[in-house]
């Protein structure tokens, strides 16, 4: 975490500085993701808590009402966008373009002439900012926590993957469900490794405020060091390279 702050901040303007000790500060829990998640991504989220807890971080549930409408607002403003940009390229150089993106591109234009999907999008997500953010002031929030994604890593053919109770959800949906918050906010992010699930990586998320980089890096360093740890010892196990220190 401390090398993705170094990078950013040699492409940008330094953001917020980060308090030297984290002890006393707050952490909002994004609420609705129990129960909608692999266990080794619950076990996760819980030992997360736990190593931030273990730092004096104080961990409260917060909810955003139009939190439901977080993936469908990334999605269609995703489609509409791309298509906007790139559909009359793909179709000149088609034969160089997938057959499955030239699609995803042809459907952001169909959505965008439906009449004001665009325009509902936009105005759904500057409310979900202002929602998040309120979230942030009122419950002195410096960081939220959820799970990045519904579960653990999986074969790159796969449709679909097994989630809590052996739920099946789209291999999509797995992967961008919780990734599209800070999508849609426009807020930071930082996902990391936080345990392993038979060998392979899960991850979870930190959100911060605006320009709060420094602010999310700091938190992560208890839950790197923490249940992140093991994903560090396997990488090594297997001859991989591991983050400077």
């Amino acid at each position: 975490a401390g090398d993705c702050v170094f990078v950013h901040e040699l492409l940008s303007k330094p953001g917020t500085a980060a308090p030297s000790e984290l002890n006393g500060m707050r952490v909002g829990v994004l609420s609705g993701w129990q129960g909608r998640v692999s266990a080794p991504v619950a076990a996760a989220m819980e030992a997360s808590c736990a190593a931030l807890r273990e730092q004096g971080v104080q961990i409260c549930e917060v909810e955003l009402s139009l939190a439901h409408v977080v993936p469908s607002v990334a999605y269609v403003i995703m489609l509409i966008e791309s298509s906007r940009q790139w559909l009359t390229e793909a179709e000149r150089q088609s034969v160089n373009v997938g057959a499955d993106v030239l699609e995803q591109l042809r459907e952001g234009q169909r959505i965008d002439t439906s009449g004001g999907c665009y325009e509902i999008a936009v105005a759904l997500a500057r409310s979900l900012r202002v929602e998040t953010m309120e979230a942030f002031r009122s419950q002195g929030l410096s960081a939220l926590l959820s799970p990045m994604t519904a579960s653990s890593g999986f074969r790159d053919d796969a449709a679909t993957v097994a989630v809590a109770s052996d739920r099946q959800v789209a291999t999509t949906d797995a992967l961008s469900r919780y990734a599209a918050l800070a999508s849609v906010t426009g807020l930071p992010a930082l996902s990391l490794p936080a345990g392993l699930d038979d060998g392979v990586p899960v991850a979870v998320q930190l959100i911060g405020g605006p320009f709060d980089e420094r602010m999310i890096a700091t938190l992560a360093r208890p839950i790197e060091e923490g249940p992140g740890h093991v994903v560090d010892m396997r990488r090594r196990k297997l001859g991989l390279s591991t983050p400077a220190t």
